[in-house]
């Protein structure tokens, strides 16, 4: 397939489909570490966002993942929400969005995806992204100009949203 064929194809699957999708974590792994916040928009409707934070269901951490993110495993002990519950709200918020086969999409989707998907496996029953993730660094490379990102899981996925339109020149 040529391409341009498969940049094509990819606009319109992300267009149609597309969840952009971005955690915060404890660290690297989700066998050790905490997932600590999920947000999430629907592509082709940028506005219509999702985003919560994370009760730890451990409390093994690195110094540069709470740096970062600007989070404390106490804080978010007394404020976040428990991930049976939080990944339920999460469920329900993609079902509402009427999206017929919602694509999971993350820029660096291994990391996303990763911590998602094994919290839905524990907490959930399924997830309606089935088993596959699209990640926009793989797809376009540099292609799409990345604005710097604060590692904040309620304005990145929004951020790297807009980052996709312009991209493809859809407003």
């Amino acid at each position: 397939m040529s391409s341009l064929k498969k940049l094509v194809l990819d606009r319109a699957l992300l267009l149609e489909s597309g969840i952009m999708v971005d955690v915060e974590a404890a660290g690297p792994t989700p066998s050790r570490y905490a997932l600590l916040s999920l947000g999430a928009n629907l592509i082709r409707e940028p506005h219509r966002r999702f985003y919560i934070t994370f009760k730890p269901d451990r409390f093994e951490y690195l110094e540069e993942a709470l740096r970062i993110t600007g989070f404390t495993l106490e804080g978010l002990a007394l404020t976040g929400t428990e991930p049976k519950e939080a990944i339920g709200l999460f469920h329900t918020w993609l079902r509402e969005l009427d999206v017929k086969s919602p694509l999971f999409t993350a820029r660096n989707a291994c990391f996303d995806w990763m911590f998602y998907a094994d919290y839905a496996s524990r907490y959930e029953e399924d997830t309606p992204f089935g088993y596959f993730a699209f990640d926009t660094k793989s797809a376009f490379g540099d292609m799409v100009k990345n604005s710097p990102v604060p590692h904040h899981a309620d304005q990145d996925a929004y951020i790297q949203t807009l980052d996709l339109h312009r991209f493809f020149k859809t407003f």
